[in-house]
């Protein structure tokens, strides 16, 4: 019983140690500044705790920046150019099996955006 009892924590560890797998496509919608549904994917690469990929949205396709993460939960930016201003987009996540609920936030404005993304 004791053996068993240790090999479920040994791989627990294991699994947080290693981080959520967030390797591959997510798809879903996110709310735009008019209120209106938007789609927007992301394809991520993780490699330990660095999480690289691109967001694709309406402005086409975006490289992250700054991607870490931390067991279950991702981190990054997106930077992005609006009528010749650039501005950073903050993302966040917790990755639960085949869902990420995602936040997003940025330096303008103090309204977080809350979204679902389903691995594809």
């Amino acid at each position: 019983m004791k053996l068993l009892r240790f090999a479920v924590l040994a791989a627990t560890m294991t699994l947080a140690a290693f981080g959520a797998d967030v390797t591959g496509k997510w798809k879903g919608q996110m709310a735009g500044r008019d209120g209106n549904m938007r789609d927007v994917s992301f394809d991520f690469k993780a490699a330990g705790t660095e999480l690289t990929g691109s967001m694709s949205g309406v402005r086409g396709d975006v490289a992250i920046s700054n991607g870490k993460i931390d067991g279950a939960n991702i981190k990054f930016t997106v930077m992005l150019e609006m009528n010749g201003n650039s501005f950073k987009m903050n993302y966040e996540g917790a990755v639960d099996g085949a869902e990420l609920k995602m936040k997003m936030s940025n330096e303008r404005s103090p309204r977080a955006v809350e979204f679902l993304l389903k691995k594809l």
